[in-house]
């Protein structure tokens, strides 16, 4: 991939500005900063956003949010890691170690996403004393929404409990009401522009600087609203609101790690239904289907300001392993020490990974994040429309035809998803949703396949 020229030339909006363009990622943020004049709530499309954001203007809440002007990635990274040696990638960020591998101690692998390897090293931290509590997302079983919440782990039993990628919105105020009021040492884990927020809150509140000691991200294609696992649900038999829990990425034995299960436990003591989720309608993450908008602005893949960033090894040598593979990027010094250490002691496998395969693995997304954003900015300043400060340069000569459609398709086909999906919920008729969004999957192929012919061959 070509290197992208930074944009500075963008002035800043306020946080209106973001909730009314789209670019709201809902991480509440604003939110959790002392006395903040917001609130978040959960609103129609199963998402979070922001309360009367007006009040915000140039206040702390809007020096907190990731998609208003502030210190990037690059600046936060560099700031945090720039002098600890290592390597450094345009895509990656710096690094003190790349690595592929998974845990082998105590289960995490069988209770992780992949290869158990972010479980592991919350644990660690845990038992060696390094950090006190885990903020992480953990599931909520009671009836209502939201159906998961931040909370603070602060045993190894409760990290196991909790861990698991949750592909559903959640906010971070009230997380961090709880640590400013609770002392203590905490690792905090989150996607890439989650933790962004997160540093940024940090550099605002010395409180939280000081007990936020480590921060883990998880690689990110996109966020999803709420209508994701409903819609899943639903399709499996379980109303949009008549479900206890759901496992979005449950291990299916003899299949690729990539080709995992969903699983849903409905109320009433039901017994729990999986099925593959390629056979679910709207499963494909590449359609982009219920995809929150502030995602199609993103320019973080793996998480460049975290101590460390873990992702799935979706490459040759590891994804027929069924048990799942973690690809991991360690920042931190510490934390590079402890991966080192339990290697050599055999708690954990880890192969040395590079900076291509790393890129490889997230082809997709940083094709989504760097060649189309830069597209979508073009037209966004086409329009004469605000958006965010990017590190992306906004141009479109670099774009084939075929691939300005596809990018623009796919923006349709995340907001038409929710749209329709509500039509749909409404009328209690699942076969609304199903059908459309079966046509959109058949014209996404065909796109990719005219993409792929040999005249629209031409990569930027």
């Amino acid at each position: 991939m070509k290197s992208v020229p930074l944009n500075r030339g963008v002035t800043d909006g306020s946080l209106a500005d973001v909730v009314d363009g789209g670019y709201c990622v809902g991480c509440g943020a604003c939110a959790a900063v002392t006395d903040a004049p917001v609130a978040m709530r959960f609103d129609r499309f199963a998402k979070y956003r922001p309360d009367h954001v007006a009040a915000a203007r140039a206040t702390v809440s809007e020096q907190v949010c990731p998609f208003l002007d502030g210190p990037d990635e690059d600046a936060l990274a560099a700031q945090a890691y720039s002098s600890l040696g290592g390597g450094h990638d345009a895509r990656l960020g710096w690094y003190q170690g790349l690595y592929a591998g998974h845990a082998i101690e105590r289960g995490h692998r069988n209770e992780g996403s992949s290869g158990g390897l972010t479980s592991w090293l919350l644990a660690e931290l845990l038992n060696r004393k390094m950090v006190t509590g885990v903020i992480h997302v953990r599931p909520i079983v009671e009836s209502g929404k939201p159906r998961f919440a931040y909370t603070v782990s602060t045993s190894t039993d409760m990290v196991t409990a909790n861990a698991k990628t949750r592909y559903y919105p959640v906010e971070m105020s009230q997380v961090m009401a709880q640590v400013r009021a609770t002392p203590g040492r905490y690792v905090f884990v989150g996607v890439p522009c989650y933790v962004k927020a997160v540093r940024r809150l940090m550099r605002a509140d010395p409180i939280l600087k000081e007990r936020i000691v480590y921060a883990v991200s998880l690689f990110c294609g996109h966020m999803k609203s709420g209508r994701f696992a409903e819609s899943l649900a639903w399709q499996m038999g379980s109303q949009p609101d008549d479900w206890k829990t759901v496992d979005f990425r449950r291990k299916l034995a003899d299949r690729p790690a990539s080709s995992y299960g969903f699983a849903v436990q409905p109320h009433g003591g039901g017994a729990e239904v999986v099925m593959p989720m390629g056979q679910l309608e709207g499963y494909d993450w590449g359609m982009g289907v219920f995809r929150l908008s502030a995602c199609d602005y993103c320019d973080d893949v793996v998480g460049e300001t975290a101590d460390a960033s873990f992702g799935d090894a979706w490459l040759p040598a590891y994804v027929n392993d069924s048990a799942g593979t973690s690809l991991v990027i360690v920042r931190h010094p510490e934390l590079q020490q402890l991966f080192v250490e339990a290697r050599h002691e055999g708690r954990i496998s880890l192969d040395d990974s590079n900076v291509d395969d790393m890129v490889k693995s997230q082809d997709a997304s940083f094709r989504h994040r760097r060649i189309g954003l830069a597209y979508r900015l073009w037209l966004k300043d086409k329009r004469g429309q605000w958006r965010p400060t990017k590190r992306v340069q906004a141009e479109a000569s670099h774009v084939v035809a075929v691939y300005r459609l596809i990018f623009r398709y796919r923006m349709f086909m995340s907001w038409s998803s929710h749209l329709v999906f509500g039509v749909a919920r409404n009328m209690k008729m699942l076969w609304v949703y199903t059908v459309y969004v079966r046509v959109l999957a058949r014209l996404n192929k065909s796109l990719v396949r005219l993409s792929r012919s040999p005249r629209f061959s031409r990569r930027a």
